[in-house]
């Protein structure tokens, strides 16, 4: 698919030394959220998931709702603040993700569209 949620753990790690796995348990449930409400890929992708759930024993769940309960369950955090224990100056973040005009390959990813995302993300 693309290494945008990717793009943004590692600007997250290069200032706060967040742990990657940890981080991407936050970023990539609400990069696929909203990437998946604005392109067919994505969409396609989730549902590809789901189909899976529904013919495993978690039917009820969709490919989403499924990956943040298990998150959940796990004790991961819920906002990339809980991932680095402390505050996050999100206009340095972003200054940080968007050294170019645009990142990722599937999804071009603006800034202004790049600020509404971590704006989910806490």
């Amino acid at each position: 698919m693309d290494w945008i949620g990717h793009t943004f753990e590692h600007a997250l790690a290069g200032m706060y030394e967040s742990t990657h796995g940890i981080s991407l348990s936050v970023i990539m449930p609400k990069w696929i959220s909203y990437a998946s409400q604005r392109n067919e890929a994505y969409r396609e992708k989730l549902e590809v998931l789901g189909n899976y759930l529904q013919k495993s024993e978690y039917p009820e769940q969709t490919g989403l709702s499924f990956i943040l309960k298990y998150y959940s369950k796990l004790g991961f955090p819920k906002t990339l603040s809980e991932c680095v224990g402390r505050k996050i100056d999100y206009g340095k973040l972003l200054e940080f993700i968007f050294k170019r005009e645009f990142i990722g390959k599937n999804y071009i990813l603006c800034k202004e569209e790049g600020k509404k995302v971590l704006d989910i993300m806490e």
